[in-house]
């Protein structure tokens, strides 16, 4: 059995390492980096709704009265602007990076493949005139945060484009790309952690499509870490029990397996009827 790259176990227990599911790492590699993605576009958004007006990524400027009695800007929170475009630096390389690894445009390209005689091709991605606009870039190409003048909500949506597009490329590059990547991919992009953790937002849990079973049948709620290297902390609303993530993977396997069995046997019932086949 291959164990996961980044020696995760169950339980803490070195005896008890976690298989590698997706590519060279485990589930619980593969989902926290699912998660972490998901939240990073309203974590950013709230860093620059909560530290108030900032040369990168706010519009509007919210007076303060100076000593001479002039209005002038509100100071600009320095750690808020390092920290969200930081975050931001990070997934817009791991992007542009992994869309070279498998050969896929990101935001703000376009490919194009131009014939140039017989079965010679030539592709290309280049960029589209004045997509990704809030994307500030040095003029050797890097990366350098979010342009000025933006808005919490225009960080968000732009945040949005490259998580977006490492979500739904997710399951191929843990499965074809190199381990030192992908786990720079899942240190970095769980790092939003530490955003939320020093300026806290409302966590809002995702359900379970499992409910409590065997005990009160309540909706299982599954709450985001608090700060990096913090567990996901999974709980029943109903009856207030508390499970391990392990327990929970565990119930949750065995669950899925029992329904794809029932919906098995539906199904052989169903065209038994239909066709009044017998079915053994």
């Amino acid at each position: 059995m291959t164990t996961c790259a980044k020696h995760c176990t169950y339980d803490n227990n070195p005896e008890k390492p976690r298989p590698a599911t997706h590519g060279h790492h485990c589930t619980r590699c593969y989902t926290n980096t699912k998660q972490a993605l998901a939240l990073a576009a309203d974590a950013l958004e709230h860093v620059v709704s909560a530290t108030g007006p900032r040369s990168t990524a706010q519009a509007q400027d919210a007076p303060v009265q100076s000593s001479r009695g002039v209005d002038t800007p509100a100071p600009i929170d320095v750690d808020a602007v390092a920290a969200v475009d930081g975050y931001f630096r990070l997934i817009v390389r791991h992007t542009e990076r992994l869309g070279k690894v498998l050969d896929r445009p990101v935001p703000g390209y376009a490919r194009h493949v131009w014939q140039i005689g017989g079965s010679f091709k030539k592709v290309e991605d280049l960029p589209i005139p004045g997509s990704v606009a809030a994307v500030w870039k040095s003029s050797g190409g890097e990366v350098l945060g979010f342009r000025p003048g933006l808005t919490a909500r225009q960080v968000k949506l732009t945040v949005k484009l490259y998580t977006d597009w490492l979500t739904n490329n997710l399951t191929d590059i843990f499965a074809t790309s190199d381990i030192p990547d992908v786990d720079e991919l899942i240190t970095d992009s769980c790092s939003v952690y530490g955003l939320t953790a020093r300026w806290p937002m409302i966590m809002r849990p995702r359900y379970s499509d499992m409910p409590h079973l065997g005990e009160c049948g309540g909706k299982i709620a599954i709450w985001p870490p608090t700060d990096v290297g913090h567990a996901t902390v999974i709980s029943c609303e109903s009856c207030g029990a508390i499970f391990s993530e392990d327990s929970y993977d565990e119930a949750l396997s065995s669950y899925r397996a029992v329904l794809s069995l029932q919906k098995s046997k539906n199904v052989a019932d169903h065209l038994a009827r239909k066709y009044s086949v017998t079915c053994k």
